[in-house]
């Protein structure tokens, strides 16, 4: 390789490392058209960046709706209602929370994608477990839709209701009952970063015993490397491609809600994280 080549070869990779750092390069590379970022520290006014998106944009949340459904149970939990160490559905509610309850859809597929349009995913038969819960996590929809089941029949009322009453910062978000606890909340991103800056109990994030290194599920959230609760939501397969994702680190947070769809969700969601980083505080 000649002096000339090597130079170039430097100048492309350090300019391709920039653009992953920056916000509009990282979304390009990641397929993303358009969104709206917003961030801050927590009780201060956030910061919010908007690429070709209109404000008050509704987005659908998909999986970050599975942080609003372990903040109910954990408020249920705090009345009395629910005990995380109890079994339901076949596993303890604590394993269903970190996607520890038996399900691999790498192995058996996942029923929520054959679900009608009329369906809700909180009525879905309970299917047959992969392996044995409590051993292993493996991300998992059944759980949360369960989890759902539950939520209504120690409520004694629908989903969305109870949620909406434990939950006041999910009043006025949208909701599906199809895709239900797992994925069906969506909203703005000014709405579910004012659920996102809800502090969350110190027993949700216990490292569990199966997972004994490296990032992990905690009870509805991925704790990253660094400590970073995060989570991600796409749904393939759709005419409807959203990319969200959330972060938490101590007081700041940010969620980005976008239109595209990533090749890769887990290397968006860590691209887009360093990205937002570099932001101005």
């Amino acid at each position: 390789m000649t002096a000339i080549a090597l130079a170039a070869g430097v100048v492309l990779v350090v300019q391709t490392m920039n653009a992953r750092h920056d916000i509009g390069g990282t979304m390009r590379h990641h397929n993303l058209r358009s969104g709206v970022i917003i961030y801050g520290i927590q009780g201060e006014h956030p910061r919010i960046r908007r690429f070709a998106s209109e404000k008050g944009k509704v987005y659908n949340f998909w999986s970050l709706s599975k942080p609003i459904t372990a903040a109910a149970v954990f408020a249920a939990a705090d009345r009395g209602l629910v005990d995380l160490n109890e079994k339901y559905a076949g596993a303890s509610v604590a394993d269903l929370l970190r996607h520890a309850g038996g399900w691999d859809r790498k192995l058996a597929g996942d029923p929520i994608h054959d679900l009608q349009e009329q369906e809700r995913c909180i009525d879905m038969p309970i299917p047959p477990r992969q392996f044995e819960p409590g051993t292993k996590a493996e991300y998992s929809n059944v759980g949360y839709c369960a989890l759902g089941r539950l939520i209504e029949g120690r409520f004694d009322q629908s989903y969305h209701d109870a949620v909406t009453a434990m939950i006041p910062e999910a009043i006025g978000m949208t909701y599906d009952d199809r895709l239900g606890p797992a994925g069906g909340w969506g909203g703005t991103a000014e709405q579910y970063f004012a659920f996102a800056q809800r502090d969350v109990p110190a027993r949700a994030l216990v490292r569990p015993s199966f997972a004994s290194t490296g990032p992990y599920y905690a009870l509805g959230w991925r704790v990253l490397g660094d400590g970073t609760l995060s989570h991600f939501g796409m749904l393939t397969g759709t005419a409807n491609d959203q990319f969200t994702v959330v972060y938490k680190r101590g007081r700041w947070t940010a969620v980005g809600l976008f239109s595209g769809m990533p090749t890769n969700g887990e290397i968006a969601r860590n691209d887009l994280l360093s990205a937002i980083r570099a932001l101005p505080r």
